[in-house]
């Protein structure tokens, strides 16, 4: 279709919103559901001037999946090359018709120069309507053929007004990596109302450098950051960060990454507001530095412990933690979070394997000497609402059956915390463990929990005997 035919084809502004969706599609639902009122220019073709069959073609065609209420996912992909071009600038007019979108990917977007200038107009005119942009999550990926991100300045800039979630893969090239183009940025306020930002690897040989998260430190409505197959051996030097305790950050999780104490001192110290912290130790592409983890809960509590409601570490990836090295140095010093409100973390990180003996009324809970091995009620916070547990490696089939005495031992002493309501334990894994037995262990435990008012969650199907069914298992 010509851009003449665009202009001609002309149906009723108002004829998507007059017919009910009842048997339409969830792509035409969307279309016709979320006409947006803009003022009408005669001599330009608008959404409306569109059939509704390039209209279906052009949403089916770029991968957008919708429901009747929002459009979920836009995806830009390699098709900008192979799309017709009247497609390319029918879905200028697109952005017209969209309300809200949560995500927006800009996969290989920038990958044909010889249609850039409608993908150009396009982006401008979508990210110019602030009410579309600040729903935003616009992840950009590196241009993996020329080594170049595909956000090149004039792009970030054009984001700089409205975007509030940004999730960007990062070159291990500093001259590439986006900070580099947040430090040099002209005048005006840049990515001012970013409010979320994720930095994940963009090379198979390694993870981003911890470091890379200091330039956007300074924004002032960041308030949650990620980094995702982050390696972080050494701090960056003072003036890369802000003055200490003047970022918003108010969240940070580290997933699959590598970062010892000394790289993340300054990251923290650079909030005063911090009040979640994830990190999910382990990753396939980054070094095999060890981290300290007892030197990574000094830094945390030095940094966080006013503050900190929620904390979550997981070791079940990371070859750093052993079963054979199981005892007190791996403890999470707990009482030093007075805040606390949720917990999940590995079981070797909360009580030792030594502890967990055959016999429940062996483990040592309270009123007992500093001497003793094992984690004593009176180090879990008075605070502490909700606690989840994971297995300590993917290999490690005891655990379920271990938390289960180990819980119901604080529940027979009733020294849980007075605030505990909830105990989660669907993360581990029963198998291994005689039907029977963990079918009588886990409906006491459940009893004892409700009695003391705590929600005890656990596997339906391990509950059942359907899991981990050996010799001893119930039979039908």
């Amino acid at each position: 279709m010509s851009e003449s035919q665009l202009s001609t084809s002309k149906r009723p502004p108002s004829s998507s919103l007059a017919s009910p969706p009842s048997k339409r599609t969830a792509t035409d639902s969307v279309n016709t559901a979320h006409a947006v009122s803009l003022p009408r220019q005669s001599h330009r073709a608008t959404i409306n001037d569109l059939p509704e069959e390039l209209l279906d073609e052009i949403l089916e065609y770029f991968h957008i999946h919708s429901d009747t209420q929002t459009l979920v996912r836009f995806e830009i992909l390699d098709q900008w090359r192979h799309c017709k071009l009247k497609a390319l600038k029918s879905l200028v007019l697109v952005s017209k018709r969209l309300q809200r979108i949560t995500e927006l990917h800009l996969y290989h977007a920038y990958v044909d120069h010889g249609i850039a200038r409608h993908k150009h107009q396009f982006l401008n005119r979508l990210i110019d309507r602030s009410d579309l942009a600040k729903q935003l999550a616009i992840r950009f990926a590196e241009d993996v053929a020329s080594g170049r991100l595909y956000a090149p300045a004039t792009l970030l800039f054009l984001l700089a007004r409205n975007v509030a979630f940004l999730d960007i893969e990062c070159s291990l090239d500093e001259e590439d990596a986006l900070p580099t183009l947040l430090r040099e940025r002209p005048g005006g306020r840049v990515l001012d109302n970013l409010g979320h930002l994720a930095l994940h690897h963009a090379d198979d040989e390694g993870g981003i450098d911890s470091n890379a998260l200091a330039p956007f430190l300074s924004l002032p409505r960041l308030r949650a950051a990620t980094l995702w197959m982050a390696e972080g051996i050494a701090a960056a030097p003072p003036r890369a960060w802000p003055l200490a305790g003047s970022s918003a950050l108010t969240s940070l999780t580290l997933d699959y990454c590598v970062v010892t104490a000394e790289a993340l001192g300054p990251l923290l110290a650079s909030t005063q507001r911090l009040r979640a912290f994830t990190y999910r130790l382990g990753s396939a592409l980054v070094s095999d530095e060890q981290v300290s983890l007892p030197d990574v809960y000094a830094a945390l509590a030095r940094h966080a412990a006013p503050t900190l409601e929620a904390l979550c570490l997981d070791v079940r990836d990371y070859d750093g933690v052993d079963d054979d090295d199981d005892d007190e140095a791996c403890l999470i010093p707990l009482l030093s979070f007075t805040q606390l409100r949720s917990l999940r973390a590995s079981r070797c990180l909360l009580v030792p394997r030594a502890q967990l003996d055959e016999d429940p009324a062996s483990l040592v809970l309270a009123d007992v000497p500093a001497a003793c091995h094992g984690r004593r009620v009176g180090e879990l916070p008075a605070s502490l609402e909700e606690m989840a547990v994971f297995g300590s490696s993917a290999h490690d089939h005891a655990d379920g059956r271990d938390l289960l005495r180990f819980v119901r031992a604080m529940c027979g002493r009733a020294v849980l915390p007075p605030a505990l309501r909830e105990v989660d334990l669907r993360q581990i894994s029963a198998a291994g463990v005689p039907g029977e037995v963990y079918v009588e262990l886990a409906g006491e435990t459940r009893a004892m929990c409700e009695e003391a008012g705590v929600r005890l969650l656990i596997n339906e199907e391990f509950s059942l005997g359907v899991v981990g069914m050996g010799e001893d298992s119930i039979s039908d």
